[in-house]
């Protein structure tokens, strides 16, 4: 009993650490755009070139960071 106790100990300290985990923007499922109003009426607009990560762990959404870049020459 007492060894599943330390065992059960381990594993609560070491999972979360586990869990972390970063993905990677995928640009060819993911799309940046936005809408600018003109003459009344809105325009679409979006850039092709970007690109990032996000660094997620469940239990700790403080530690939540999102890295993003976006090449304004992209602009379409």
């Amino acid at each position: 009993m007492r060894k599943f106790l330390v065992l059960a100990a381990v594993l609560a300290v070491v999972t979360p650490a586990l869990r972390a985990e970063t993905y990677e923007i995928d640009a060819s499922h993911s799309q940046v755009g936005f809408r600018i109003r003109h003459l009344g009426g809105k325009v679409p607009g979006s850039f092709t070139g970007f690109s990032g990560t996000i660094d997620y762990t469940p239990d700790k959404p403080e530690s939540w960071k999102v890295d993003a870049k976006i090449d304004p020459a992209t602009i379409n």
